[in-house]
């Protein structure tokens, strides 16, 4: 891994495709654990979490039925502070065992914000799996119950996560570089 630039950015080295793997490995067999005896629904958060969501659920030892959902609150490195969503192909989620696959939790407020709608509300249970967890911003109640690194307050590409929609495609994670 090296350094490189997107856009007018440059990124450094932050998280390696192995130990991305590693974590994947961990939370599977946590979610596998957990739902031993339960019959879930996989909901991945787009864009992002397209890619982790993807390698985590082939490595989860249970058929699960999976579903995207698009949500959305920065602009180049930042949170707008607003999110907008599109849940429009959610099934009926009554009393079932839905799991939230999202890529990063920063402020939470995105996540807060799905936890509240309707199509959520039936649910017979809800929890949340994050690849990437940011604890020092976190700006609402929020809980994680499965989560694979907690990192600082970096800004993160790669691995799915984007800067201006570049940067996805990258199997390691960079943090945007700092002139320190």
């Amino acid at each position: 891994m090296k350094t490189l630039k997107i856009g007018d950015l440059t990124f450094e080295p932050f998280i390696s495709s192995e130990t991305i793997h590693s974590i994947n490995v961990r939370l599977a067999s946590d979610i596998s654990n957990y739902y031993t005896s339960k019959e879930i629904i996989a909901v991945i958060v787009l864009k992002g979490g397209y890619i982790f969501g993807g390698d985590l659920l082939k490595l989860v030892e249970k058929d699960i039925p999976v579903y995207f959902i698009q949500l959305s609150s920065y602009a180049d490195t930042r949170s707008t502070g607003h999110v907008s969503m599109n849940l429009t192909s959610l099934p009926d989620l009554t009393n079932k065992h839905v799991l939230i696959i999202e890529d990063i939790v920063e402020s939470g407020l995105s996540m807060a914000t799905l936890l509240k709608q309707p199509q959520l509300a039936t649910a017979g249970s809800i929890e949340i799996c994050s690849l990437l967890f940011k604890p020092t911003e976190l700006k609402t109640e929020l809980f994680l119950k499965f989560v694979g690194k907690e990192i600082p307050p970096a800004f993160v590409v790669g691995y799915g996560l984007d800067y201006n929609e570049m940067g996805r495609h990258l199997p390691d994670i960079y943090q945007l570089k700092t002139d320190n």
